[in-house]
């Protein structure tokens, strides 16, 4: 995905399909845009941030909002999508309670500190990411992307499963 990677967890701005950062593809959604590191952390004016359109840390992304807001209907899809994303990002019932290290993991007041989304609720992302590019009518993530998606979700099944096992 353009700024995700369905496998990123609440805190990240987003995760890198085979080492491809999403800022690097950006500009496929925002041609006149361009970047040479994440616009996240490079880019900041008055209370104002320009990032990966799929990012959760805010809870509302003003930026895209003010294409809309300028007459750029078509990216409606788009904040829907990071809108539900937000909606999703501390779901239990999508979420792993283990971390990619196998562990469970407690912050120090004893809250539990979930692991990456579970493959179902990957599923549902992608699905949903695969309905919005039709309706946004651009290439916002590619099949060599999803092929690898489907790589890593192989990898974190047989993960899992030799966990059961443990």
């Amino acid at each position: 995905i353009r700024g995700t990677s369905l496998a990123f967890n609440s805190k990240q701005c987003a995760f890198s399909v085979a080492g491809q950062p999403c800022w690097r593809h950006q500009n496929r959604i925002w041609p006149e845009l361009s970047a040479q590191n994440c616009i996240f952390e490079s880019y900041r004016s008055k209370n104002s941030r320009f990032g990966c359109w799929t990012c959760t840390v805010v809870e509302k992304d003003k930026s895209l909002q003010g294409f809309i807001d300028s007459g750029k209907h078509a990216y409606k899809p788009l904040v829907a999508f990071r809108d539900w994303l937000v909606d999703i990002r501390n779901d239990p019932t999508r979420r792993s309670a283990v971390r990619r290290n196998g562990r469970l993991t407690f912050d120090l007041t004893g809250k539990h500190i979930p692991g990456p989304f579970t493959i179902q609720a990957r599923r549902e992302i992608l699905d949903g990411l695969l309905k919005v590019q039709e309706e946004f009518g651009a290439t916002l993530i590619t099949t060599e992307e999803i092929d690898l998606i489907h790589k890593v979700w192989a990898t974190d099944l047989q993960q899992e499963e030799s966990l059961a096992y443990v």
